[in-house]
C-alpha cells in the first residue's frame, strides 16, 4: 500500500491587524433621561454592540401626568 501524499503546506497568515469583535450581547439597553427641544425633538445616542444583525428598536416615553407614546423601528448593524 502506498503512503498517502503529504498535504500542501499553507503559508502562515498574519492576523495581528484583524479586529476581533468582543461585545456580542443579545440585548442593547439604555435608560436615558431625555429632554425634548422646543420643537419636541430628541437625539438619542448610545453604543451598539458589535453583532452584525438586524435589531428591533422599541421606544417608550411618558410625561409626568402619564401621557405616553411608543415607537418601534428596525435598524441594522453592519461592517463599514
Amino acid at each position: 500500500m502506498e503512503d498517502a501524499p503529504e498535504p500542501p503546506q499553507s503559508a502562515a497568515v498574519d492576523f495581528s491587524g484583524v479586529y476581533v469583535r468582543k461585545n456580542l450581547k443579545e440585548t442593547v439597553f439604555f435608560l436615558p433621561n431625555l429632554k425634548t427641544d422646543a420643537e419636541g425633538n430628541i437625539i438619542i445616542q448610545f453604543t451598539m454592540n458589535e453583532a452584525l444583525t438586524r435589531w428591533k428598536f422599541l421606544g417608550f416615553a411618558h410625561t409626568k401626568d402619564l401621557k405616553f407614546a411608543t415607537t418601534q423601528h428596525e435598524t441594522i448593524t453592519q461592517k463599514s
